[in-house]
C-alpha cells in the first residue's frame, strides 16, 4: 500500500521501483521485495505453531518473493482510475489464499482453505490482490480482491516492523472480495464502507455467498452474518 511504502525508507529515499518509461509516464509502477527468515521454539517440533506466518522452526523460510504492479489513484483534480495486482510466492502463500481462487472451494468433508497453487507442502503461489480503483476528489471505490484494512499488521513484509507477527493476527481476515468505498473528509479521518463475500473467500461454490446470500434466502445451507467494525 502507499502507506506501507511511505513508512519505509523507500518512501523518503531512492525510488527502487522499476523505471520503465512506457509505464511510468502513465503512472504505472512495478516493484517487489524478498523476505527470508528463520524462527525457533524450544520444544523440538519443526512446526512453530500456533502462529501463522513464519510457522517453521529452525528452518530458513523464503516467506515472500513478492511482485506488485499498480497505478495509484489521485482524485484531487477530478476522476481518476487505477488498480493493483499482487503475486506472492513463498511459505506465506498458504495464509493469503481465498476459497474458489487460489484455494479449493469447500470439499465434501467440509475442509477449508486447501491451497490449489502449491508446489510443495510449504511453498506455493497466491494472488492476494487484484482490484480496480475509481477516485473522485475525496471519495474512492475499490472493486475486486484485496487485503483487509483491519488491524495494525499486514501480509506485505514492507508494512511491518518485525519479522514475526502477533498471535491475534491469525484471528482476523487476510483478504476480502467485493467492493470497498472510502471517504476522507479531512487528513485525520477516513470512513470506509462496503460489501464483501466474507473472510478469505472468493467464491465458495454456494449459490450465493457472504453478504450476497440475501439474494437467495431459501438456500437451506445459507447463513447470514452482518457486522459493524469501527
Amino acid at each position: 500500500t502507499r502507506e506501507a511504502w511511505e513508512r519505509t525508507d523507500y518512501g523518503s529515499g531512492p525510488d527502487r521501483r522499476l523505471d520503465l518509461p512506457n509505464l511510468t509516464e502513465k503512472d504505472i509502477y512495478l516493484y517487489g521485495w524478498i523476505e527470508y527468515g528463520i524462527g525457533a521454539n524450544n520444544w523440538g517440533t519443526p512446526f512453530n505453531g500456533p502462529v501463522t506466518l513464519g510457522d517453521r522452526s529452525w528452518q530458513g523460510q523464503l516467506n515472500q518473493l513478492y511482485f506488485v504492479g499498480e497505478r495509484e489513484t489521485d482524485g484531487s483534480l477530478g476522476w481518476d482510475l487505477g488498480g493493483r495486482v499482487d503475486i506472492l510466492f513463498g511459505t506465506d502463500f498458504f495464509y493469503t489464499t481465498a476459497l474458489g481462487l487460489d484455494a479449493y472451494p469447500l470439499q465434501p468433508l467440509g475442509i477449508e482453505n486447501i491451497a490449489s497453487w502449491g508446489i510443495s507442502k510449504d511453498y506455493g503461489f497466491a494472488l492476494p490482490q487484484f482490484y480496480a480503483d475509481i477516485a473522485y476528489h475525496d471519495i474512492s471505490l475499490r472493486f475486486g480482491h484485496f487485503y483487509s484494512i483491519l488491524g495494525f499488521e499486514e501480509v506485505p513484509a514492507i508494512g511491518n516492523f518485525f519479522y514475526s507477527h502477533s498471535f491475534s493476527m491469525q484471528f482476523s481476515p487476510f483478504t476480502f472480495t467485493g467492493f470497498l468505498g472510502s471517504w476522507q473528509p479531512n487528513e485525520q479521518t477516513t470512513i470506509f464502507g462496503g460489501i464483501t463475500t466474507g473472510w478469505n473467500n472468493f467464491f465458495d461454490g454456494q449459490p450465493t455467498t457472504g453478504a450476497f446470500r440475501i439474494l437467495n434466502p431459501d438456500y437451506p445451507g445459507a447463513s447470514d452474518t452482518s457486522s459493524f467494525l469501527g
